[in-house]
């Protein structure tokens, strides 16, 4: 709650001190405006809606003032300020009209229509929620109309329960075409209900709920009545409107009374008495007076008595003027007791002992807060601690080891060349820049692949084998020629150690592929198969092609692919298989 109000103080702050403002922001404010009234915190809304109508007088907008202007009048309204309300809202209806500001106008409309209901001039009220209706019919203002049909059905539950009394209100609403009904009433809040759910105008939903509950209440539809009750609560809770929730528990308290179911009505009230401290409502007391009536119903005297002396309790306190009077009234009669100035010492020397009870809370409460206060923070300043020196212990753990890799790939890259220089023969300068940047990309393209957040050593081998396999073919590409490379991989994931050694074996067999075994070809076939024995504990390697083939273990010539191939196999500590029955075969088993 502390901080939600310093919230606000600094976005009062803010407003005060920012001059003129672009469109976008103050449409932000007006946005935060309506907020603080779905959440019923009138008093901000009208100190934020005065600011901001500070900084429109300087802009040239009339219509954004004007809604600034209602929004003011809606803060007022909900805090039963309603003569201000309506002078404000009339207006603005009359303004907005002038300049067929449609949206504004039936706003307007609605409100004072509201202020009209709750000064029981329902002829007016009825008035302007029919001018409301119909503005948002011709203008399809859809986001109003579940608002307006709240209206409506409030109308018609209040005036069909007095069909004996305001007859000439009634006489003259009838006229209008106005006829009110318990049915008419439930028409009216059943319509209401898709709409506020679909434009999020959370208070008409529940007013829905209530009015509904109401009817089938006078229609001794008690437990239908409960139902539509409690939809009423999980919308309070989101908007966080206490005094309704404690006021729709006490409404589904009666009703279970009603249906006897005593424990039922016991426990409603439980629950209502967790947001007792929230409402402002001096008939609050009333739930004291109805528990104690629960038990002893239920024959638990003590609990009724006890509830009984709380409800008096809350009556006295709720009574301070007239208690004030009572207390002046005696201190009078004591003037004229001879034991006057004793009586009078007494009474200060009470007030100094409670004044001095009250500042000691006071304090202590504070000095407790504050304790809090800074262990919370200690406790959040010493975990961010704890979690930073986890953070940069594991940064240089993964810098090591990214400089280990570093050293590593180089001595890599220096080996190839050192045995290129050894090598004979390169059909021209392009195949042998093109051979050393595709084993250059397979080690580059295993470090991309490394996890550096979870595991420094793991890599995921599919992925690393595809990528790899495609930029190879992609460097050799040749239009006439049409090679489909198939792969499969059961392997998830294999060692860095490893991974590097099997990503260079395939790039050398492709590299050797696409350069000899299709030469007289224009299709061909390249199959890469990884899979793992579980039975022995060992993955295989299997590379085919269906090209002319050629014998691995008896090459007769001399070629850096080749020997790069056989050291990587004898680096894997692996075995082969070759065949050259359907094209070149050569299966590596390592472990």
């Amino acid at each position: 709650m502390q901080f939600r109000n310093v919230l606000i103080l600094l976005l009062i702050s803010a407003f005060f001190s920012a001059g003129a403002q672009d469109l976008k922001g103050i449409q932000s404010r007006i946005q935060t405006i309506d907020s603080l009234l779905v959440y019923n915190k009138f008093l901000e809304a009208e100190k934020l809606s005065d600011s901001l109508f500070l900084i429109l007088e300087k802009a040239d907008n009339f219509e954004i003032s004007l809604k600034v202007r209602l929004q003011k009048a809606i803060a007022l309204q909900g805090g039963n300020q309603h003569q201000k309300s309506l002078s404000i809202l009339l207006d603005v209806f009359s303004q907005s009209e002038k300049k067929n500001f449609f949206a504004l106008n039936c706003e307007s409309a609605i409100y004072i229509s509201l202020i009209h209901e709750i000064n029981t001039d329902y002829e007016h009220a009825y008035e302007y929620i029919h001018l409301a209706e119909l503005l948002c019919k011709s203008h399809e203002i859809n986001e109003l109309y579940s608002t307006i049909l709240v209206r409506m059905a409030s109308l018609h539950r209040i005036l069909a329960r007095k069909k004996t009394q305001d007859q000439e209100q009634i006489r003259s609403l009838e006229k209008l075409g106005f006829k009110a009904s318990e049915d008419s009433t439930l028409n009216f809040a059943k319509r209401a209900i898709p709409y506020a759910i679909k434009y999020g105008r959370y208070k008409d939903e529940a007013d829905s709920y209530f009015l509904i509950g109401t009817i089938l209440h006078r229609q001794n539809k008690d437990e239908e009545a409960i139902g539509y009750f409690l939809k009423q609560i999980p919308v309070y809770k989101r908007i966080q409107d206490y005094e309704g929730l404690f006021f729709t528990y006490i409404n589904v308290s009666d009703q279970s009374y009603d249906l006897n179911q005593l424990d039922i009505s016991l426990a409603y009230t439980d629950t209502a008495l967790v947001y007792y401290d929230y409402v402002t409502a001096p008939e609050k007391y009333f739930i004291y007076e109805s528990r104690a009536f629960l038990f002893k119903e239920l024959n638990q005297l003590d609990s009724a008595y006890a509830n009984l002396e709380k409800a008096i309790s809350e009556l006295v306190r709720l009574q301070d003027n007239e208690s004030n009077a009572e207390i002046r009234k005696l201190e009078e009669e004591f003037q004229n007791d001879k034991h006057q100035e004793t009586i009078r010492n007494q009474r200060l020397q009470l007030i100094l002992v409670l004044t001095l009870l009250v500042v000691i809370l006071i304090a202590t409460i504070i000095y407790i807060r504050k304790n809090r206060l800074i262990n919370g923070q200690n406790k959040i300043i010493s975990r961010q601690l704890s979690e930073l020196k986890k953070t940069v212990e594991q940064k240089e753990i993964l810098l090591s080891e990214l400089q280990h890799r570093v050293k590593n790939n180089l001595q890599y890259v220096i080996s190839l060349l050192e045995i290129q220089k050894e090598s004979v023969g390169y059909s021209s300068m392009e195949d042998l820049i093109r051979n050393n940047q595709n084993r250059i990309h397979s080690i580059a393209l295993l470090h991309k692949k490394l996890n550096v957040d979870e595991s420094v050593d793991d890599v995921e081998l599919k992925r690393y084998v595809t990528e790899l396999s495609e930029l190879v073919l992609e460097s050799y590409q040749q239009t006439d020629k049409h090679i489909d490379l198939s792969i499969t991989c059961e392997v998830a994931t294999l060692p860095l150690t490893k991974a590097m050694p099997v990503g260079l074996i395939i790039v050398e067999l492709l590299s050797n592929s696409m350069k000899h075994a299709f030469r007289n070809k224009k299709e061909g076939n390249i199959e890469i198969t990884i899979s793992y024995d579980h039975e022995n504990g060992l993955n295989k390697l299997r590379y085919q092609d269906n090209g002319k083939g050629f014998d691995f273990e008896n090459v007769k010539t001399k070629g850096l692919g080749v020997e790069i191939t056989k050291g990587l196999i004898d680096q894997l500590d692996a075995e082969i298989e070759t065949s050259t029955t359907h094209g070149f075969d050569l299966t590596i088993t390592f472990k």
